[in-house]
Order: structure tokens, then sequence, then C-alpha cells
């Protein structure tokens, strides 16, 4: 039994259309904060961890684009349980849906005090991590310790 490529040519397809986004005319507007854990987890390998990371580089340049590391150096925070991410259409907390992902379990939080709770706990997390410049310069230090 073989498996088709399908899926996998579908699956990168659409997220090459999401990073176009950051690039159209007018971009997204993008902050991320991503703990060093999952910088360090190369599940493709060296090969595939230096092209992300050139990647996550080059858009940190991006002026719509706000790009943070939580470091190892930094402690722990309780908002590295799991992953999220803030989708804001308007006033921040306003009309912000969350996608919460952990494992064997995934939902959404539309609007109200659950998505302005996790608007509360992103910034807590963004105050704790390096700036942009130094969050920059973490991946590059990365990238050549690869």
């Amino acid at each position: 039994m073989t498996k088709s490529p399908e899926p996998d040519d579908k699956f990168i397809e659409a997220r090459l259309a999401r990073q176009r986004r950051l690039y159209d005319d007018p971009p997204l507007s993008l902050r991320v904060t991503i703990y060093e854990a999952v910088l360090r987890n190369f599940p493709g390998g060296s090969a595939t961890a230096e092209g992300q990371l050139d990647e996550l580089v080059k858009a940190a340049d991006l002026p719509n684009v706000d790009l943070r590391v939580f470091p190892f150096t930094d402690g722990t925070h309780s908002g590295l349980n799991g992953s999220f991410n803030v989708i804001s259409f308007a006033a921040p907390g306003a009309m912000d849906v969350v996608y919460v992902e952990a494992p064997f379990a995934q939902r959404w939080v539309e609007g109200g005090q659950g998505a302005a709770a996790y608007d509360e706990l992103f910034e807590k997390i963004t105050e704790c991590s390096l700036d942009e410049r130094e969050s920059v310069s973490f991946l590059r230090k990365l990238r050549k310790e690869l």
C-alpha cells in the first residue's frame, strides 16, 4: 500500500499561500513568540532546520512582523504548556479567535473573556521574551550551531 503525495502537496501549498500573505499589499501583520524548545526540535533534520531558521530571520526583517524568542534562560511560564494562535480582526480582544492545540485535543475560543485571557497570556509571554533584535541574533546563532 502506498500513500498518495496529494495531501502533502495540498498542505505545502496552503502553508506557502499563508506565508505569501506577509508580502501582500497590504501585508498581514504577524506577532509571534516561539519557545526555544520548538526551535531546537528538528524532525526534518538539520538541513530542514537551516531552511526554516533562514525563513524566520527573513520574515523577522519585515516591518509587519514582530518575532520574539522565549529562551530557556528566561525560565518557564505557564503559557508554554501548549500552543495557541490568536487571530485578531479588530482591536485586541474585540473579535479575536483563538486556536488552542494540545496533545489529543484542539479547540477554538471565539471572542469574549476566553479570547481576552489568551490575549493577556500572549502579552505576558512576549514581555518575558527576547526583544526583536535579540531574537534575530538568537536565530542566527542557532543556525550557525547546526
